[in-house]
């Protein structure tokens, strides 16, 4: 469902709205989508044990030869008509703002992590490293205004906390700075 709703989403379910797509095409690209944002492309083989698995808008049988049938619908006129079609969805929400988008202040959320061979540090865990080293790590998150490059926070978390995670928190120290006419 998250997925339906990005704009990515909305301009796939516009091309089918519009007979672009057939409903199947529609529901295997959908789930292509999905699975290509949660494993990559490089385990496509892997997709039927997935869709197995997973509540995906396509229940059906689909393995790599699916996928591959389905690249004459992935022509230059769809690609083209996805993007234009995205983009026009992007204007109309960005029109529908009360503030003009250039007079929006942004600030931007970094983060990365850093291996640790130290026994002393507490945040120190196994996680998603950046180096792809099997050792500890600490994840660090800096809060920055995009135009002048201002730091408005930071924080280390543990190494098997991901970045998203942490959302919550950084937004409840922006408000406690007073930053409640940003957007992040």
């Amino acid at each position: 469902e998250v997925f339906k709703r990005s704009y990515s989403g909305r301009a796939l379910k516009a091309l089918y709205d519009n007979r672009v797509l057939t409903k199947t095409q529609y529901e295997q690209l959908l789930t292509l989508f999905i699975y290509s944002i949660y494993e990559g492309v490089k385990r496509l083989g892997a997709i039927e044990y997935f869709i197995r698995d997973h509540i995906v808008p396509f229940s059906g049988f689909m393995n790599k030869d699916t996928v591959q049938r389905l690249y004459p619908v992935l022509s230059d006129t769809f690609i083209v008509a996805f993007y234009k079609k995205k983009q026009e969805i992007m204007r109309a929400d960005l029109s529908k703002l009360s503030i003009p988008l250039a007079t929006r202040k942004y600030i931007a959320l970094d983060g990365s992590n850093i291996d640790v061979n130290s026994n002393n540090i507490s945040n120190a865990d196994y996680g998603n490293s950046k180096s792809g080293n099997d050792v500890p790590i600490v994840n660090f998150l800096a809060l920055i205004e995009q135009t002048t490059g201002t730091i408005f926070g930071h924080c280390s978390y543990s190494g098997h906390t991901n970045d998203i995670a942490t959302l919550e928190g950084s937004v409840k120290q922006l408000a406690y700075f007073g930053c409640d006419k940003y957007n992040l």
